[in-house]
């Protein structure tokens, strides 16, 4: 019973350790594997011009990978996504004026591995009248080695990734003829 007391107050007097990650305010998700020159090729001959930009997440926390805090900068974070996308304010190269709205970006693990989630809103604007907005998922599941900066940032900006790759893709025949 006495050894029983002393974990009890171990626990109650240490606690569980909580973590906390600021993650870097750059996206930075390297495209790998045979698509790479292409998908570089298509980013670069096709931009997009951003006309707006809203975080309109609920919830301003990133999430929580096992026991650790995910923060970070996260319009800083999106707008430099964008722009390594070729949607950028100031853009010569394009025509197209969008508004972008962050809906979702979260991560959270399970067990041995995390997901990370990013939804984003996009609307095409022509002058004053703006097209009916189409939300765009990216997703990535990966293993949870160590709940470390690296592997959750990698994972939050894969997801990012997938999310513009899947509306440039849908808009790519109309925009960049």
């Amino acid at each position: 019973m006495k050894q029983l007391i002393i974990i009890f107050l171990i626990f109650f007097f240490t606690g569980c350790s909580v973590n906390t990650v600021k993650l870097p305010t750059s996206y930075n998700h390297h495209f790998t594997g045979k698509q790479k020159a292409k998908r570089i090729s298509a980013i670069n001959q096709c931009g997009f011009i951003l006309n707006s930009y809203l975080d309109a997440r609920e919830s301003k926390s990133l999430g929580f990978v096992a026991l650790t805090i995910v923060e970070s900068d996260v319009e800083a974070w999106l707008l430099s996504a964008l722009e390594k996308n070729n949607i950028k304010a100031q853009n010569n190269m394009a025509n197209a004026h969008i508004d972008v709205t962050l809906v979702k970006a979260y991560i959270h693990s399970m067990q041995t591995s995390m997901a990370a989630n990013v939804v984003i809103k996009v609307a095409f604007v022509n002058g004053k009248d703006k097209q009916k907005p189409k939300y765009y998922r990216g997703h990535e599941v990966s293993v949870n080695w160590a709940s470390g900066e690296g592997e959750i940032a990698e994972a939050l900006n894969k997801a990012m990734g997938n999310a513009i790759a899947k509306f440039r893709e849908e808009s790519k025949e109309v925009y960049c003829t």
